[in-house]
């Protein structure tokens, strides 16, 4: 068959729904018609169309923060033919190609390409082995205990691509992730994305990709510690082996796939640690630790000590005492020997309840004999209740509901103004007196704070960091990001799922994508879609991204554009003198506040994506431009 685009030069109903909303607003936005225009004899057998029948693909490009439907209606109407990205060196950009068929009949065995990303003058280029595809999976959602726009079919899985068939009357998301390498040259470089159905032509998408002149640093100035639990994983892939959390007895997962998850993690930033276990073996502890040093991209930017809070025993002459301390020394001696010791930290007694505040001051005391320097985080927020560890907490963790007390899911008129008052008593305080503050998040968190679930709004996940730079944060936690439990334990499975197919998969040992999805991942807490699981465990025992994750590594990029900009901020002040510093400073200092349209505090914000995507784009272009006037200014 012939394939061709046409061009429409209208659309009158394309503000009619609030997700065309989210598109107009992004800074991509590409739809393109594709028409046959004669059928091929032989197509028929394909599958694809009745001979002189007519079929028609839309295709749109949008940002990564809009979540589509399978049901989603997309506007016949080619308004560009570019997908037109941006991004510093060392960063990774998602955008997604969005296919509807619109034809009788699916479209078969269809496969796509996207080319290298070459210069201008073809001098330099982003390879093709720089930028993923993936397809946009589905897990199907149950009622939760919060408000959502609906229940059923979400996107969120990131699955590896291959050619697959394009039904009737369903969008199907492509997702592509572009990773500009350290070296690559500033300037403007394009390619083509190819979409090809078994028999006809080729489609073809340009896409265009701006290289900012900056690099961002390694490590990452935010932190991200989401704990990952190996007993999870055997559970999961050796369900018949290991049925419940108790049969994996002190089990481990292999040395290869502990490496592959841990390079995994580091490429979105994460610190691989088990927050509620922490390291034991020395041995085990420095061979992690190297093998984390050989990734090839990232640096890590946190390393676990042990769990100091067992049992909040005081007794600090025991066998067990004398072998954390004996690994505490070891450890420290370790990581000073590879200059690694700055990003060790002891995450130790987890939500502990102001009794115990006495206890775990002895015991950070008697750590610190063996270990002067040693930086203690705890999940406890620097309030009044708190004032007792002051001098013991490195960086202290409240839980993000700390700052507002609320019943039900809508803030309170007076919310801004409740919040800012405990950060002045609180954080703002213990900032001033050179410690750290990040938050954190655990089971049942809801609206209206951000709730990085399956069925919200990816910009909940996105806006965190955000959020973190306007208070003062450099950190957030979150419990854990692999909780497959009521995805591995048959007992659990057989609950949710009495499909007779279904059943008979589950009780053969068959666990997802071979069997659906059980999307309230933590069977003990609130009912909630996706709660503890950001990182799907994909076959083979390869971690699968989501479109969570994604957002949660491009909010961190985006707080490295803004910690970038504030550091020549601090070098231009030092020409404060002359008058056309001033406006560029005064700009730059708008930059760095959270416009109000992008958040207002952390239960006001835009769950549209368009603020923080323009956002993004001001300060990578004015990085650029103070960057060029030093550069002028100190030649």
């Amino acid at each position: 068959m012939n394939i061709e685009l046409r061009r429409k030069d209208s659309y009158p109903g394309r503000f009619l729904r609030p997700l065309l909303l989210l598109v107009i607003c992004s800074a991509v936005f590409l739809i393109a018609e594709v028409e046959t225009v004669q059928a091929d004899p032989d197509e028929e057998e394909a599958g694809v169309l009745d001979q002189g029948s007519q079929m028609s693909c839309v295709v749109r490009v949008v940002n990564p923060l809009v979540k589509v439907f399978k049901d989603e209606k997309l506007a016949e109407e080619l308004t560009g033919a570019t997908a037109e990205i941006s991004t510093a060196r060392n960063e990774y950009e998602n955008f997604q190609l969005i296919l509807r068929n619109n034809s009788v009949k699916a479209l078969k065995n269809v496969d796509i390409r996207i080319s290298d990303l070459v210069s201008e003058r073809k001098r330099h280029r982003i390879a093709a082995e720089n930028i993923t595809i993936k397809r946009v999976g589905y897990v199907t959602t149950m009622r939760p205990f919060y408000p959502v726009e609906r229940v059923g079919e979400w996107p969120d899985p990131l699955m590896d691509f291959e050619p697959f068939d394009l039904p009737n009357g369903e969008a199907v998301p492509i997702w592509f992730t572009v990773y500009t390498p350290k070296e690559t040259p500033a300037g403007d470089y394009s390619g083509e994305v190819v979409i090809k159905p078994q028999r006809g032509s080729p489609v073809r998408v340009k896409v265009s990709l701006r290289v900012w002149d900056f690099t961002l640093p390694e490590p990452k100035t935010f932190k991200m510690a989401m704990s990952l639990w190996e007993f999870n994983i055997l559970e999961f892939y050796e369900p018949k082996k290991f049925p419940s959390i108790q049969s994996t007895g002190g089990h481990r997962i292999s040395p290869e796939m502990r490496k592959r998850w841990h390079n995994f993690l580091i490429d979105y930033y994460i610190a691989p640690l088990d927050l509620y276990d922490g390291l034991r073996d020395i041995e085990t502890a420095k061979q992690i630790v190297r093998e984390n040093l050989a990734h090839k991209k990232h640096k890590f930017n946190i390393i676990q000590g042990f769990h100091a809070s067992t049992g909040l025993e005081l007794d600090f002459n025991t066998p067990r005492w004398k072998r954390r301390l004996k690994f505490i020394e070891e450890f420290r001696r370790f990581l000073k020997e590879k200059n690694l010791y700055r990003y060790l930290i002891y995450y130790s007694f987890d939500e502990p309840s102001p009794a115990n505040y006495p206890k775990m001051k002895e015991i950070i005391s008697e750590i610190k004999k063996v270990d002067g320097d040693a930086k203690f985080a705890v999940t406890v927020g620097p309030s009044a209740g708190g004032a007792l560890l002051y001098g013991s907490i490195d960086i202290w963790i409240p839980a993000m509901r700390h700052f507002l007390d609320i019943k039900g899911f809508q803030a309170p008129p007076d919310a801004e103004a409740l919040i800012n008052k405990k950060m002045d008593y609180s954080v703002k305080r213990r900032l001033a007196a050179g410690d750290e503050v990040w938050w954190y998040h655990a089971t049942g968190i809801a609206p209206p704070f951000p709730t990085p679930n399956i069925d919200t709004s990816a910009v909940d996940c996105r806006i965190i960091p955000w959020m973190s730079w306007e208070y003062g944060f450099t950190g957030y936690l979150y419990w854990v990001l692999n909780h497959y439990r009521s995805n591995s334990e048959e007992g659990y499975l057989l609950e949710v799922f009495k499909e007779p197919e279904i059943v008979a998969k589950i009780k053969q040992g068959k666990r997802w994508p071979e069997i659906p999805w059980n999307t309230f991942t933590v069977k003990n807490a609130p009912h909630q879609n996706g709660g503890g699981a950001f990182v799907y465990p994909g076959p083979g025992g390869r971690p699968l991204s989501s479109i969570r994750l994604e957002a949660f590594r491009d909010g961190v990029e985006d707080y490295e554009y803004l910690n970038i900009l504030k550091t020549l901020c601090d070098r231009l002040e030092k020409h404060d003198g002359r008058a056309e510093v001033r406006p560029i400073l005064k700009k730059a200092g708008r930059l760095l506040t959270i416009d109000p349209g992008i958040a207002k505090n952390c239960v006001d914000y835009n769950k549209l994506p368009g603020g923080i995507l323009q956002r993004r784009k001001e300060i990578g272009e004015y990085i650029t431009y103070i960057k060029e006037y030093l550069a002028q200014d100190e030649h």
